[in-house]
């Protein structure tokens, strides 16, 4: 009986094209590398097969990295799985990543203009400054709202000058 198929994901790489695809089967993780603009096109013919996460150098059923021919057809079941689901499996990448990068981008604008007292525009100059290039519309639909930001810098302002 074959074993199924399971945590079917994609990893985005910041700044990069780049996309891990990757699923489990058993206890083996696989992973394929695929480009932005060709997600169901393996980058290399590499299919990468590493152990469960919790097995040790040493222990029984550990193995070190194998880069195995992802056009063989016993491999056709773990590559097809993550090729048919791949544009799925970015944007929800891309989701959590632009969520991520939100976030964080507010957080450094908030305490940039908290700590040197900067005014909004400049905080958004900041944030402008970090979302450079095709950065912005790598992140598709989780780019930053500005005025959103805006707002909220504003707040975390009002909230700093009423401190006792």
């Amino acid at each position: 009986m074959k074993q199924a198929i399971t945590n079917l994901h994609a990893t985005v790489q910041p700044h990069s094209d780049r996309v891990g695809l990757g699923c489990n089967r058993g206890t083996v993780r696989y992973h394929v590398w695929v480009t932005r603009g060709r997600p169901t096109k393996i980058d290399g013919d590499a299919l990468y097969a590493n152990p469960a996460k919790h097995l040790r150098r040493g222990e029984p059923g550990y193995f070190g990295t194998r880069q195995l021919d992802a056009t063989a057809a016993k491999n056709q079941p773990v590559v097809r799985a993550m090729l048919d689901e791949a544009p799925r499996l970015i944007a929800e990448a891309d989701a959590r990543e632009g969520e991520r990068e939100k976030e964080r981008l507010a957080k450094v604008a908030a305490e940039r203009a908290a700590s040197h007292a900067v005014d909004v525009e400049a905080a958004m100059k900041l944030i402008d400054a970090h979302l450079t290039g095709d950065r912005r519309f790598r992140l598709a639909t989780c780019t930053v709202n500005r005025d959103a930001l805006a707002e909220a810098i504003a707040d975390e302002f009002a909230r700093q000058r009423n401190r006792p």
